[in-house]
């Protein structure tokens, strides 16, 4: 344990854990909000994952071996100062409450979320017909989520922003909470976990928030486990396309899923590496530009920009295959990249300035829309953009994650004039007097 026992590991690790119980304790969320969700991620995947992973007796990774984390955890340290002076500039936005009523509370455009709904299912249906998804457990499955058409995938992800609209909207009663089972047991044969996560995170948020409960930093510890055993042991058994075989886990002990993180301790590996060696040629502004160019189709813009940069996430793994393993990075490593170690505090603290003054602009929508959508909030820049790390891939997936919350709200203005309108001439018609 002495990798984790230095000097600047102990210091970063009490300052995440002081300022989650500080926000956990004073912002309405609790444990749950913004910063928080932040903090317990860094602590999650670069202090107890790493903890549990070396008692575990795993200090190799495609060939590549923890020799040292202290780097790492200054790299954690920097960007969560740049995360906690952004919750600090702007926490009067993070103490809104999107619960309580207000006397002109927008209404949303019921007309643009049940079309929302039939793209998004349409969308799913298609995916399934064209073999991209196994919802249907056909055997001798082949996956062939790549190709073209890829941004059909955002299907799942608009899934979730649906499903807690609905959730809210129906105060959490059986219909709704039926549709939830049924939108995991979609999102599990994907296999794509982190989906899942920000949807179970996003429902307790909402719940907690429409219920007015402080989510308590006491029920953080448990539930940190679960999401561990879930993490594992969905990792271990998924097969993107296909779904999770439990058959793959059979035989194996509660410790062993527990310290068993196999792809999941992949980012951990990464970062190490990068911060304990002198940098590459840092990249610039090149994962804003590819962001841009992703939204344009490949078929308009075949040699549109790629993220050649992350590359670089497996020069340290020296065993064969690891280039086709999906190994994720942390935003942290590509901030590296980007500008250096002078890029981290700066551009956590601009991103998380963005990220609360989206929150903002969610708290100005109807209630059922601004609670659902201040709970995925967190869980998506918190978690999501923290621990997968890809600018293009956060941008993209925020506009389908976060976008439909504003995109229900199409036309709004107009349905309410006309309300008004035929309110105003229903109570004309009631002021005349009658006739003799």
């Amino acid at each position: 344990m002495e990798l984790m026992l230095t000097p600047i590991g102990l210091i970063s690790l009490a300052v995440l854990v002081w300022m989650f119980a500080y926000y956990g304790s004073t912002l309405p969320f609790g444990a749950v909000s913004l910063p928080c969700i932040s903090l317990l991620t860094s602590l999650l995947y670069f202090y107890v994952m790493p903890s549990l992973s070396i008692a575990g007796g795993n200090f190799e990774f495609f060939g590549m071996y923890l020799t040292s984390l202290e780097w790492m955890h200054f790299c954690v340290l920097l960007y969560s100062l740049g995360v906690i002076a952004a919750c600090e500039i702007n926490k009067r936005h993070l103490l809104v409450n999107p619960a309580v009523r207000r006397p002109h509370d927008r209404q949303l455009n019921v007309v643009v979320l049940y079309f929302c709904w039939a793209v998004t299912v349409a969308i799913v249906v298609l995916l399934v017909v064209t073999g991209k998804v196994n919802i249907l457990a056909v055997e001798d499955y082949t996956f062939t989520g790549k190709g073209d058409f890829q941004f059909l995938n955002m299907a799942f992800s608009m899934l979730l922003p649906l499903t807690l609209i609905a959730l809210v909207r129906d105060d959490f009663g059986p219909r709704s909470l039926a549709l939830l089972v049924v939108v995991l047991l979609v999102l599990t044969q994907t296999g794509f976990r982190f989906r899942i996560m920000i949807l179970l995170c996003s429902v307790v948020a909402a719940f907690s928030i429409a219920r007015n409960i402080r989510m308590s930093i006491f029920y953080v510890a448990p539930a940190t486990i679960l999401a561990l055993l879930f993490v594992n042991a969905f990792g271990m058994s998924r097969k993107y396309g296909d779904g999770v075989n439990l058959a793959n886990i059979q035989g194996m002990s509660w410790d062993q899923i527990l310290t068993g993180f196999g792809g999941e301790v992949g980012p951990v590996f990464t970062l190490a590496s990068l911060t304990s060696n002198p940098l590459p040629d840092l990249v610039m502004f090149e994962p804003w530009t590819v962001a841009v160019a992703r939204m344009v189709p490949s078929a308009i813009w075949p040699d549109k920009p790629y993220p050649d940069y992350l590359l670089a996430i497996n020069l340290a793994f020296t065993q064969e295959g690891a280039d086709a393993a999906g190994i994720a990075s942390t935003q942290h490593l590509e901030l590296l990249l980007q500008f250096g170690w002078a890029g981290l505090p700066i551009l956590a603290c601009l991103y998380f300035a963005i990220a609360i003054q989206i929150v903002k602009k969610l708290n100005g929508l109807s209630r059922e829309v601004r609670i659902a959508g201040c709970a995925l909030a967190p869980p998506f820049f918190g978690f999501f953009m923290q621990q997968r790390g890809y600018f293009f891939m956060t941008f993209t997936e925020g506009l389908f994650m976060i976008g439909p919350f504003f995109l229900v709200h199409l036309g709004e203005k107009r349905l309410s004039r006309r309300r008004d309108r035929s309110r105003d001439k229903d109570s004309g018609q009631a002021s005349q007097p009658l006739a003799n």
